[in-house]
């Protein structure tokens, strides 16, 4: 079963061949004129994830359950990362956008990625995060040994990407920025068509028992970013990066293979077979077999079966229909039990006490380093310490006696017999 892919109504009606055509004519010049190579041609592209969303994609229920069914979160908060890629298959630092005012050290566990972090009220970038990431992870991560060497940047036209700040510094520095023609991300964006999709996948499958979490807890960000490392790990990899840039023609340019995105794929129908009548089988009444419950029972019914010394293969079959169905029944009790499991375990974890340090760093700096990071995170844990601690020292409070109904009062005044 393969889901469908979503696509907007207007990038379906706004991309043409014409538009098309002008700019990998334009992007062939420039790559031919500035001699760009492939390890200096990029793409940079934002994704967002709903931190909460428990949507683990298509699920499988066996012949015992009537419905299959997964719980939804009802509180979700976005976060988005910056992800940058070369067409010789690199992947630069990531910089990740949390949703809120200012960085906090309970958002990070105890290890966590080398990347750049950073804030906004939206969990979205803007052109001054933009602007910082091009200054302070682009520039120096793609600098070539040659100073006279073009780069390549391909990005989308997103109003945060096109700022005079950002094409004057890019062209102090040899870098061509391509803007890709409006709506066509889904044919002409590399992380787009081969990255982003796997990707989401991956984290979705890992973040499938979220449901139990509170959107601001920290422990939700602290399990993001965990989810998100393990599954871009397994998404951004070499292969799937240089296909990205094949098969959006890209590099090396080919216009052929996205003109061929644009056309309608057509399905192979097959031929029509008019129905047959099926043919009535004659049961013998036998032994009616049981499922089995453990390996015992099935040795037990194999030894029933073999008496006569001779072992049908109806006996078999049906011996063996029974065990799965067994074994099917066990494994979804199991999966169940380990999904209550990770339930409780997180909603334990979520009630846990955090300890709200903001990071500290210069305000000039575009995101803090992780050295500031992980001082601010200790000193989270050490607040969760010491408030577990005077939680513990404090007296209990004792319960208020219950006032006396006047039914008690009433009956009291008896002697008990």
């Amino acid at each position: 079963m393969k889901p469908s892919r979503v696509i907007d109504a207007a990038r379906k009606r706004c991309v043409t061949k014409e538009m098309l055509r002008e700019y990998y004519d334009g992007l062939n010049w420039v790559i031919e004129s500035k001699n760009i190579l492939r390890q200096h041609s990029y793409n940079v592209d934002e994704t967002g994830v709903q931190i909460g969303e428990t949507n683990g994609g298509t699920v499988a229920g066996t012949v015992m359950t009537s419905s299959s069914e997964r719980i939804k979160s009802d509180n979700s908060t976005w976060s988005s990362i910056l992800e940058s890629i070369s067409a010789d298959g690199r992947r630069l630092t990531p910089t990740v956008v949390f949703t809120g005012e200012n960085l906090q050290g309970q958002w990070f566990p105890s290890v966590f990625p080398d990347w750049k972090y950073t804030t906004s009220p939206t969990g979205w970038s803007n052109a001054d995060i933009f602007l910082k990431w091009f200054m302070e992870v682009f520039i120096p991560e793609t600098t070539p040994s040659d100073p006279s060497q073009w780069r390549l940047l391909v990005l989308d036209q997103h109003k945060s990407h096109i700022t005079a700040e950002l094409m004057k510094k890019a062209w102090l520095n040899k870098i061509w920025l391509s803007w890709l023609p409006s709506h066509s991300s889904h044919i002409t964006q590399p992380l787009d068509v081969a990255v982003f999709g796997p990707l989401k996948r991956y984290y979705r499958q890992l973040t499938r028992f979220w449901a139990s979490y509170e959107a601001t807890s920290p422990h939700q960000q602290q399990l993001f970013l965990q989810a998100y490392e393990e599954a871009s790990q397994k998404a951004l990899t070499r292969r799937n990066i240089i296909s990205g840039f094949s098969a959006t023609g890209l590099f090396p340019v080919d216009i052929q293979k996205a003109l061929q995105s644009l056309k309608p794929k057509e399905k192979k129908r097959k031929s029509f077979e008019g129905p047959t009548t099926p043919r009535k089988r004659q049961v013998v009444a036998e032994t009616v077999w049981v499922a089995p419950q453990r390996s015992k029972d099935i040795q037990k019914q194999l030894q029933e079966a073999q008496k006569d010394g001779n072992l049908s293969i109806r006996d078999f079959n049906c011996i063996l229909k029974k065990a799965m169905k067994s074994i099917d029944q066990k494994n979804s009790q199991i999966q169940h039990l380990e999904e209550e499991k990770a339930v409780l375990k997180a909603s334990a974890a979520a009630k846990a006490p955090t300890g709200r340090v903001p990071v500290q760093f210069n305000p000039n700096q575009a995101c803090p380093e992780i050295e500031q990071i992980i001082t601010a995170r200790d000193q989270a844990e050490k607040n969760v310490l010491r408030q577990v601690e005077e939680n513990r020292r404090k007296p209990r409070r004792k319960k208020p006696p219950k006032t006396p109904t006047v039914e008690s009062m009433f009956f009291n005044q008896y002697p008990k017999s």
